[in-house]
């Protein structure tokens, strides 16, 4: 049986990478205080990888959480 898991979208702050692209959104389980476990690889910096938990906090209600790695 295949565990079902609820992903979220979060933003990963990549403004000091060199492409400089101001952010990338990327798949993630929530794991509670404001812990995310990646679902998928990041295209846009080589600092996290799939399966990485990082941090990441919604800077309002409306708005997705970002991570700055």
């Amino acid at each position: 049986m295949t565990e079902e898991r609820e992903l979220v979208k979060i933003v990963i702050d990549s403004q000091m990478e060199e492409d400089s692209i101001g952010g990338e959104g990327l798949w993630a389980k929530s794991l509670g205080n404001d812990l995310y476990e990646l679902d998928n690889s990041p295209w846009h910096t080589l600092a996290i990888n799939y399966r990485d938990v990082v941090r990441a906090v919604s800077p309002s209600e409306d708005k997705k959480p970002v991570s700055s790695k």
